[in-house]
């Protein structure tokens, strides 16, 4: 009778001795026809489907069942190569070969293969590197793990480069540097025992990073320059305007179309700009303050004055934001700190019309909302064309905490409405959507003893809060609505708790859909290492470049003017989806 014997296979290649199997010779069957078999296990279960053959005569061949069985017939006497492959849904494979000896009937019981090795990724991929790491096997006769790279798919030992021999069996992890970036390669690992080769892995792509887009500075030397506002312009250029504090002065400068700085000036005196348009003659107008006054400056497109003007209504005065209207009119707020009953001062929210030469045509004090007196310090901040007629003003009030309103206003500036959206909300900005059914607020929220967030509040047109949203460890500063009604809120992320202003930022761009719903919070890194002392990087806001790219405009510390200076830089929107 047959006798079975137990032989166990890692991943090895084992000479089958007379101590491991038995041969009885059967006289009826002289020196041919004899029969292998076998069962296959791998990780814990049956082998399905793998090919069994005899390497010296390819008539010889079986496929393992779904029980990890295998037979083979009519095998004459010999000493042969028993060959086992086993190719994987996803190309890894196994290859395992022992030497048997036939004499008779031979009954290999459970032969256990190794498990096939598997190729993964760490983490994303970087511009100039991919991070690898594999299973360790479990072949006890292990030598060496190898890696190879390639720039096609039908990448092989032979056809690939070596970038790696790993000769512990716990060596399971690989980081390939120095790659071209925007570049894919093709890997695979091959496990070697003491015989030889044993199996490959599953071929696995990656592509590196597109290189980080170029940050264009631009600002003054050892001066640091901050934004406070910016339009896109009619040439698809961007006009800035804001304040150079190592001078105290007011800074304004043009950016073309590739980004590049067309003009970059400043007031000779102590100013600030606080908002900008473009004029319907191609022009640009800013307002802001110089000295205790407000100011308003028109230049034309090459930022050569035109006429500057000054108003004092009160011991300060500033002028927040401007607009245009279709008759040429220009419409400004902003703030005058008058004095009160008792000899005291307050701020007192002012709105401004001028005409197309900057002459006064109206000054109005809005009034502040119903119960809130003029002990209260008011401020109009933003001024936007209303939806449905008028204009609206975001208006805050203060005594020891800043109060939002959502305040309508005529064409000569009297109140219509008013309607409170939040406490703590020192800046930011009021788009209406694309539908014209309403309006997003997307600034600051500042409360007292709490880090500042970035608040998102969709408004009606009568000025009803539909849904508000907070995000932390940072600020915002602005936003942008695109075309889906999906919006986007821009500031910085500080890696610091609590938040310190001036280390360990980079800028954020949160991405909501037209319920609040968070879409992407995209952060981002890449220029240097974030966590490095004194790290100032932060977003001011995006405009479109085109229907592939965005325009991100900020401010970051720049090592070659050892200042702080604004930048701009040019990114694909698909990043934000």
């Amino acid at each position: 009778m047959k006798k079975s014997v137990l032989l166990a296979i890692f991943f090895t290649s084992l000479l089958l001795c007379a101590g491991c199997h038995k041969h009885i010779n059967d006289p009826m069957k002289g020196n041919g026809a004899f029969e292998l078999s076998g069962i296959l296990f791998c990780n814990h279960h049956p082998l399905v489907g793998a090919q069994v053959s005899i390497a010296e005569n390819d008539k010889f061949t079986a496929t393992s069942t779904d029980s990890g069985t295998f037979v083979m017939h009519d095998l004459p006497q010999g000493n042969y190569t028993l060959q086992i492959d086993k190719t994987f849904n996803d190309n890894a494979f196994l290859q395992v070969t022992h030497t048997i000896t036939i004499k008779d009937d031979l009954a290999l019981d459970t032969l256990y293969l190794p498990l096939a090795p598997r190729l993964y990724q760490v983490a994303e991929n970087r511009q100039n590197s991919v991070s690898l790491r594999w299973n360790k096997t479990d072949a006890p006769d292990f030598k060496s793990y190898r890696l190879y790279r390639h720039n096609s798919d039908t990448i092989t030992d032979e056809t690939g480069e070596l970038i790696y021999t790993g000769n512990a069996i716990t060596d399971t992890t690989f980081q390939d540097t120095t790659l071209q970036s925007a570049t894919t390669y093709y890997y695979r690992l091959y496990t070697f025992t003491t015989p030889g080769k044993s199996g490959g892995s599953n071929v696995l792509s990656a592509t590196t990073k597109e290189p980080e887009p170029p940050l264009i500075f631009f600002g003054n030397k050892n001066s640091n320059d901050y934004i406070n506002d910016f339009k896109a312009t009619s040439d698809g250029g961007i006009i800035i305007a804001g304040t150079t504090r190592g001078l105290y002065n007011a800074w304004y400068v043009k950016l073309d179309a590739n980004m590049h700085v067309q003009w970059n000036k400043f007031l000779d005196k102590e100013s600030a700009f606080n908002s900008v348009i473009q004029s319907v003659d191609g022009g640009f107008n800013f307002t802001g303050s110089v000295g205790e006054d407000l100011l308003v400056l028109k230049t034309d497109a090459a930022g050569n004055t035109e006429w500057e003007k000054s108003y004092d209504f009160g011991m300060h005065d500033c002028g927040n934001d401007i607009l245009q209207i279709n008759n040429g009119n220009y419409y400004l707020v902003g703030y005058s700190e008058i004095k009160t009953n008792y000899d005291r001062s307050r701020l007192r929210a002012t709105m401004l019309i001028l005409n197309n030469s900057g002459d006064l045509v109206l000054q109005k004090f809005i009034a502040n909302p119903p119960g809130y007196n003029e002990d209260y310090k008011s401020r109009c901040l933003k001024i936007i064309t209303a939806n449905d007629g008028g204009f609206i003003v975001l208006l805050n009030t203060s005594i020891f905490t800043y109060q939002l309103f959502f305040t309508k206003i005529d064409e000569t500036g009297n109140v219509l409405d008013q309607k409170f959206i939040i406490h703590e909300w020192p800046k930011g900005y009021i788009y209406p959507t694309p539908d014209r059914n309403g309006y997003m607020l997307i600034g600051e929220f500042n409360n007292q003893g709490i880090a500042p967030q970035l608040y998102f509040a969709k408004i009606d047109n009568s000025g009803n809060k539909q849904w508000e949203k907070l995000y932390a460890e940072g600020k915002g500063y602005s936003g942008y609505l695109l075309p889906d009604g999906s919006c986007l809120g821009v500031g910085y992320y500080n890696y610091r708790v609590p938040p310190i202003y001036n280390e360990l930022n980079i800028p954020r761009i949160i991405h909501l859909d037209t319920d609040g719903n968070l879409i992407s919070d995209f952060k981002l890194t890449g220029y240097d290492n974030p966590k490095s002392p004194g790290y100032y990087f932060i977003g001011k806001g995006i405009l479109k470049y085109d229907d592939e790219h965005y325009i991100l405009i900020g401010e970051k510390g720049n090592p070659i003017n050892n200042s702080i200076d604004g930048f701009a830089t040019i990114r694909p929107w698909s990043e934000l989806e």
